[in-house]
């Protein structure tokens, strides 16, 4: 499956955002691609993160598509009881680990 993707990462504090963090409450949803088993990679873009141009790819569990899109934030950092599982680069390598992860996360559920 391919798709073509540009340049992930940042680390802020739960309250604290410094200059250059994703700031969960400014996003916008690129793109969405729905897997088996509620799993889905979303391509979130964070104006104002230095990372990647804002860029990342997430890779979701038990929350759906139209959730999503309702979220009125999206923090890119893992937490305790949080539905990201994973984060990659925003690329076409980063794209390629989130598939491959989601696969081998179906597999291990059959």
């Amino acid at each position: 499956m391919g798709m073509s993707l540009i340049g992930s990462s940042s680390r802020c504090e739960t309250n604290t955002l410094q200059q250059g963090d994703p700031d969960p409450k400014k996003f916008e949803i690129l793109r969405i691609f729905a897997f088996n088993r509620g799993m889905l990679i979303v391509v979130v873009h964070y104006p104002g993160c230095t990372t990647f141009e804002g860029n990342k790819i997430l890779v979701t569990k038990d929350i759906r598509e139209q959730d999503i899109h309702d979220l009125k934030a999206l923090d890119p950092h893992f937490k305790k009881d949080g539905f990201i599982v994973a984060r990659f680069p925003y690329s076409q390598k980063g794209y390629s680990m989130a598939h491959t992860l989601i696969n081998a996360l179906e597999m291990e559920k059959e």
